[in-house]
């Protein structure tokens, strides 16, 4: 009988393969003792002490536990101390998942690795630009549909990279042209456009262009939508300024404007465009001082704070990405 404690460390930008991982993880637990509690927690919802107690009390009529610590990184340096502590002596009735999108255990935290076992660790890694095309391809392949290499280059560069935002673009996209047989770029262009990823896009564009007015009123689009805005809005557009900052890191180092969009995955000259112009308009320095922002507004949107009070949230952090004085203006790219 395996007596390996049940405490997995999974690391890694790869959501979709990760996420994968833990649900055919709790499928195993839950074929074996249908009646197994499971929770999902986040560093800025939860109590410490509500997740020690779920670990170590089983419930009246489910003994095995089911925990997924997410964004573990986040946790503060006296709270891990206390999972840490707890997790040492983990019943064989609890599995613990702690997962962050980070690639590093040191940055998260050093003593987390003398508690996991080795084979517990994993680091999903993003795959590689050939390997998403033929993800892409074979997708629809499976839904007796083609789509053509323009296409998924267009759908590469609206969607965020990770499998798991791929698979719902490909999902929607191949639910809506069902009956046709070949996916254009202008096919994917029509649907994207008007779909929730392209809406944070063109918000990013407003964005760039330091037009609050319109900015807002995309935040508002979007607050109309079935999902709302919220955690998963600032998500998507961190995204874009973290491509913009590899982008900009690529044209300071001297790489030519189209190998560095292509490297960027700023594909089409339309988002070409775009990326110069946010590149003339942030600094690095700039960009740096967002992207920790991100994280700020990130935590107080986890915080308690009421669901009608988040798109007011989101439009503060707007006013000072818009703000054209806000930021260093940064030399012109090459």
């Amino acid at each position: 009988m395996d007596k390996t404690p049940h405490i997995y460390l999974l690391l890694g930008p790869e959501i979709g393969q990760k996420t994968e991982f833990i649900r055919q993880l709790y499928k195993q637990v839950y074929t074996a003792d249908p009646s197994v509690e499971q929770y999902k927690f986040y560093p800025y919802d939860s109590h410490i002490s509500d997740i020690i107690n779920i670990i170590q009390t089983p419930g009246l009529f489910q003994a095995k536990r089911f925990l997924h610590l997410s964004n573990v990184e986040d946790f503060d340096a006296p709270q891990m101390e206390q999972l840490i502590h707890v997790c040492g002596s983990l019943s064989p009735d609890v599995w613990v998942i702690m997962s962050s999108n980070l690639t590093q255990p040191a940055k998260i935290h050093r003593k987390l690795e003398s508690i996991v076992p080795e084979k517990n660790k994993r680091i999903f890694w993003e795959m590689f630009e050939n390997r998403k095309h033929e993800w892409i391809h074979a997708f629809f392949q499976k839904e007796n549909l083609h789509i053509t290499p323009e296409a998924v280059d267009r759908l590469l560069s609206l969607v965020e990279n990770n499998t798991q935002e791929l698979g719902i673009a490909c999902e929607a996209l191949a639910g809506y042209f069902h009956k046709k047989d070949v996916i254009s770029e202008d096919d994917v262009s029509q649907f994207i456009v008007h779909s929730r990823e392209e809406s944070v896009y063109s918000l990013f564009s407003y964005i760039v262009s330091s037009d609050l007015g319109a900015a807002c009123e995309s935040l508002n689009s979007l607050a109309l939508s079935s999902e709302g805005v919220g955690v998963q809005t600032l998500t998507r557009l961190l995204w874009q300024f973290r491509r913009l900052m590899r982008f900009k890191e690529l044209m300071q180092e001297g790489t030519a404007l189209e190998a560095a969009a292509r490297q960027s995955m700023i594909l089409g000259k339309h988002q070409i465009d775009l990326y110069k112009k946010a590149a003339q308009k942030f600094s690095i320095e700039a960009l740096r001082e967002i992207l920790e922002h991100f994280t700020e507004y990130d935590t107080i949107l986890r915080s308690n704070y009421p669901k009608n009070m988040q798109k007011t949230i989101i439009e503060t952090f707007l006013i000072s990405l818009c703000d054209p004085g806000k930021h260093k203006t940064a030399k012109q790219p090459s």
